[in-house]
């Protein structure tokens, strides 16, 4: 079957819309996990900060308990 020129046309019209579209998508899911990536590095920070902070508080706890302990022995 022979396609007219107008067809023809549509279809190159076609082509040109996935094209863009399929661009468009790429350039999305690049930024997308530009941003995961971002936030990963965010979380990390995050964590890294509370486990310090939890090692201090564990830290404090076992101080007091030693002064307390200290204290019942005299």
């Amino acid at each position: 079957m022979i396609k007219s020129p107008k067809d023809q046309e549509i279809n190159l019209n076609s082509l040109k819309d996935l094209k863009e579209k399929l661009r468009k998508l790429k350039k999305e899911k690049e930024n997308l996990l530009q941003e995961i990536n971002k936030l990963k590095k965010e979380a990390q920070k995050k964590l890294t900060s509370l486990e310090k902070e939890i090692k201090m508080l564990k830290k404090e706890i076992k101080g007091f308990r030693e002064l307390i302990n200290s204290s019942n022995l005299q």
